[in-house]
């Protein structure tokens, strides 16, 4: 299975099990979820930060229900 198809299986779990925040489409959490990770890997090389799974979690919260 392509990764692409495997997210969005994943986040069908996600919006079946009310992870996922009501008003993210489960096509565009898919595509947010490569520019986070991405995003957040980059800053915490600009901020110097050495626990880059933190930055992950900032930035994956802002996708999840109730986290933010």
């Amino acid at each position: 299975m392509p990764k692409s198809r495997a997210c969005l299986s994943c986040f069908g779990n996600a919006r079946e099990d009310g992870v996922l925040r009501e008003e993210v489409d489960v096509e565009t959490a898919v595509k947010a979820l490569f520019t986070i990770f991405y995003g957040a890997f980059q800053s915490a090389h600009l901020y110097g930060e050495k626990d880059v799974m933190r930055f992950y979690e900032v930035h994956l919260a802002l996708l999840e229900s109730g986290r933010t």
